[in-house]
């Protein structure tokens, strides 16, 4: 069993968010990853809040920071890697892995069969922020703002490792919602689950 963090990145700082919708500051990038660094853990991924209102100027100051990054534990990076232009830029940062999301649920074969052919299949994850609603699996597609079906067997194909994001229950008490766990159909050995 591996153990990994994931940090929410919007404008240089991290946040803890809460249902999707509210967000909890946590401090600097580097004063994140100081304090997950002591726990020894896996690996931290770092997911750029981003959504649907991206900008090149927020793009390049979050590029800057990871470059700046001062961190031993391996990093997998996420949030606004849309185009190829964007891989680009991604790919001489000290990062082991990309996470995408609106690209895995618009199944954007191009973008992604760019992605495995530079960094390897191993290094590309998919990341699914998912809630369920009347025990049916919703997908929320963050370059849209709205839910869209998925295609597991796209996902399944194109990436190592699958990210459950259950978006409903993120921070809060209640946890992770397992039936999600059992609706979904992807290989439980690349499931990571979160939120």
């Amino acid at each position: 069993m591996r153990i990994g963090a994931t940090l929410l990145l919007k404008n240089g700082f991290c946040y803890q968010s809460y249902g999707w919708k509210l967000l909890r500051p946590f401090g600097s990038l580097q004063n994140a990853v100081d304090h997950l660094e002591e726990y020894c853990i896996d690996e931290i991924a770092i997911i750029r809040l981003c959504r649907n209102n991206d900008n090149k100027t927020s793009l390049m100051a979050d590029l800057k920071l990871i470059k700046d990054l001062d961190c031993m534990t391996p990093i997998a990076f996420g949030g606004g890697l849309r185009d190829i232009q964007t891989i680009e830029l991604v790919k001489n940062l000290p990062i082991e892995r990309l996470i995408f999301s609106s690209s895995f649920i618009e199944k954007n074969q191009k973008l992604l069969d760019y992605a495995v052919n530079i960094f390897g299949k191993q290094a590309i994850i998919s990341l699914l922020p998912i809630y369920l609603d009347d025990l049916r699996i919703k997908c929320f597609c963050p370059s849209l703002s709205k839910d869209l079906e998925i295609d597991m067997e796209f996902i399944d194909s194109l990436s190592n490792e699958v990210i459950i994001y259950d978006i409903k229950n993120e921070g809060n008490l209640d946890g992770f919602e397992m039936k999600i766990l059992e609706q979904i159909k992807i290989p439980t050995s690349k499931i990571i689950a979160t939120g």
